[in-house]
């Protein structure tokens, strides 16, 4: 019965997996269910069970399946076959007509102790509001019978409880009342009938909820990080356990097409602070800053402050060196060699002005991508003629004649530096009125094609940049920005308020990363076919085939060959149509943060 109880738990947390249903339930009504866990539970998880939610997510998921290459999924599948199927395999006619009738609209899953999750107790229960508890009990009943199992059956006037073990029911099995049904190892009756404070009216849980950015979800999930830890018995485990507290995690979907996992993250007792890692002196990025990002960037990184961040990671490093008199001396040494490559001092010239807004990006050339993938498909070799995206750094100029300073010294420490590099020039330009440094190399893309590459460093009244030359010229030239951009204006409307950070894909930076990845995968497996494929018909009597034979052979060659490129290509299409961006973005608070991570799909 173990067995048994372990399988309705995957099942329960695979349902929820898929929690993307537009109209999410309000989080009181989604974590009723844990009333019946003790505060100590170390893992909640609750979600929706509802026919509403069901019916959603097979609108939601009919249409990625649509998408597929044809073949991918069986034709006609979606989670209410899936389930019926599931349930067909217990015996009975299908999901709707066994168990929709008694199941209520949410179901919950968690561990009771910390203790309890070890692999040797396995102390969870899995929790379902029931709305028929007679037609609950005759299900499960009839399904315990015909599986054979071993079970003891007690009746009570609130509860009817089929037992794992006859002798010991405390041991766990399954509890039905007329509003909520136990399944777990545990005793069932003390979580059912104790009037000890619960789960739900434990602060820690509480106060982690709240902090969740919206109001409706349709799963959530809880964890203490600090009492799992505390549970561990090795060092490091035993550290992290003073460190991390409470998580809470939201998962919900807006505009019916973005997917958000929320995220709270709790400090434990000892903050980081006590660390030396001052997080909170980090200030909210500056949504405008959008305006000098190029308005194809596909991929970016954006935080503010840069000035905060190296004091936090430097406080971090030195609150935790054995030698606090050798830890200054190599922040000395590296001040002093930035003084001798550019002239300028670390402090005062350099981070003083770095106070604003900053950002990473890349564009990306994903036909040309494409191209190379479509060339590797039918044989040939991935072969990128030129470097297939435009990327650089930006950095909000609060003091511009600092930022130009910058860019000078940096121009002139790079022609000194680069006159034993044969393979590098540098130039001086003009670029929109702005003197600029240009360092012109090639790179090798795939051996022997060589495409050449200029990085620029400028600094106009608003912004110092080191980016590629196309890049660099629309940033000084001013050209039409990222907030221009209409993908890039649909994800920012889920963006947390005053975030920290903010990383941002589109399409094109989702498609490229996943189809060469996509090609590594599969490119030696098309051709491991192929090789099988002759392997197999050359071990025969091959030299014996006649010649309108060995024309079937290789024309046979030739379709399978072309039969595992379609499909790697219809795969490669569904990824280039899957979504249209995805955002994380973060955000500080009183002790803690908060994460969302948001995926939209492509209508």
């Amino acid at each position: 019965m173990r067995k048994f109880i372990l399988a309705c738990l995957l099942t329960v947390l695979a349902l929820g997996a898929f929690a993307v249903p537009a109209l999410a339930a309000p989080q009181p009504e989604l974590t009723a269910l844990a009333a019946y866990y003790p505060p100590q539970a170390p893992l909640f998880a609750a979600m929706r069970t509802d026919d509403a939610y069901i019916a959603e997510l097979d609108a939601a998921l009919a249409g990625v399946l649509a998408k597929l290459p044809e073949g991918t999924v069986p034709p006609g599948f979606s989670l209410r076959s899936a389930l019926n199927m599931l349930a067909a395999e217990t015996g009975t006619a299908d999901f709707d007509a066994a168990v929709r009738p008694w199941l209520g609209d949410t179901a919950a899953v968690g561990f009771l102790s910390p203790e309890g999750m070890s692999e040797s107790s396995q102390e969870f229960v899995i929790a379902a509001q029931i709305t028929d508890r007679a037609a609950a009990a005759a299900f499960w009943k009839a399904l315990l019978d015909r599986t054979n199992s071993t079970y003891g059956e007690i009746t009570d006037r609130a509860y009817t409880f089929y037992t794992m073990d006859v002798e010991a029911p405390e041991e766990g099995g399954l509890l039905i009342t007329d509003d909520v049904m136990l399944l777990g190892v545990g005793d069932l009756r003390a979580m059912l009938l104790t009037r000890e404070a619960r789960l739900n009216q434990y602060a820690a849980f509480t106060d982690a909820l709240a902090l969740l950015p919206a109001d409706r979800y349709n799963a959530v999930i809880y964890m203490d990080a600090a009492a799992i830890a505390r549970a561990m018995p090795d060092s490091d485990a035993q550290l992290a356990a003073g460190l991390v507290g409470t998580q809470m995690v939201g998962l919900t979907v807006l505009d019916d097409r973005s997917l958000v996992i929320d995220a709270v993250s709790l400090a434990g007792e000892q903050s980081l602070e006590s660390l030396g890692l001052n997080l909170g002196a980090l200030t909210p990025v500056n949504p405008a800053f959008a305006a000098h990002l190029p308005a194809d960037a596909s991929l970016v990184a954006h935080a503010a402050n840069l000035r905060a961040l190296y004091d936090a990671v430097i406080g971090l490093a030195g609150a935790n060196t054995p030698d606090a008199e050798e830890f200054e001396k190599n922040i000395q040494q590296m001040a002093f060699a930035v003084r001798g490559f550019t002239g300028l001092e670390l402090e005062e010239d350099i981070l003083s002005w770095m106070t604003g807004d900053f950002a990473a990006f890349a564009s990306v050339n994903n036909d040309a991508i494409q191209l190379a993938l479509k060339r590797a498909l039918e044989g040939g070799s991935f072969t990128l003629e030129t470097v297939p995206m435009e990327f650089g750094i930006l950095v909000e100029a609060t003091d511009a004649a600092k930022a130009q300073a910058l860019s000078a010294a940096l121009g002139k420490a790079l022609v000194q530096f680069t006159q034993q590099a044969p393979d590098v020039s540098i130039s001086q330009e003009q670029i929109a009125g702005v003197d600029v440094t240009v360092l012109s190399t090639r790179v090798e893309l795939s051996p022997p094609v060589k495409a050449p590459l200029d990085v620029v460093i400028g600094a106009n009244d608003r912004v110092f940049v080191i980016a590629t030359r196309k890049a660099a010229a629309a940033i000084l030239e001013g050209a039409p920005g990222l907030d221009t951009n209409p993908a890039f204006n649909q994800a920012a409307r889920y963006l947390l308020p005053d975030a920290s950070s903010v990383w941002y894909m589109d399409s094109n930076g989702f498609s490229s990363l996943t189809t060469t990845t996509l090609l590594m995968l599969i490119g030696p497996s098309i051709q491991n076919v192929f090789d099988e494929i002759v392997a197999g018909l050359e071990s025969g009597a091959v030299a014996t085939l006649s010649p309108a034979e060995e024309q079937r052979r290789q024309e046979m060659l030739r379709q399978q060959r072309q039969a595992e490129m379609e499909q790697a290509q219809a795969l490669i299409n569904f990824l280039d149509n899957f979504m249209t961006s995805a955002t994380i973005s973060t955000q500080n608070l009183d002790g803690g943060a908060r994460v969302r991570l948001v995926l939209t799909l492509a209508e």
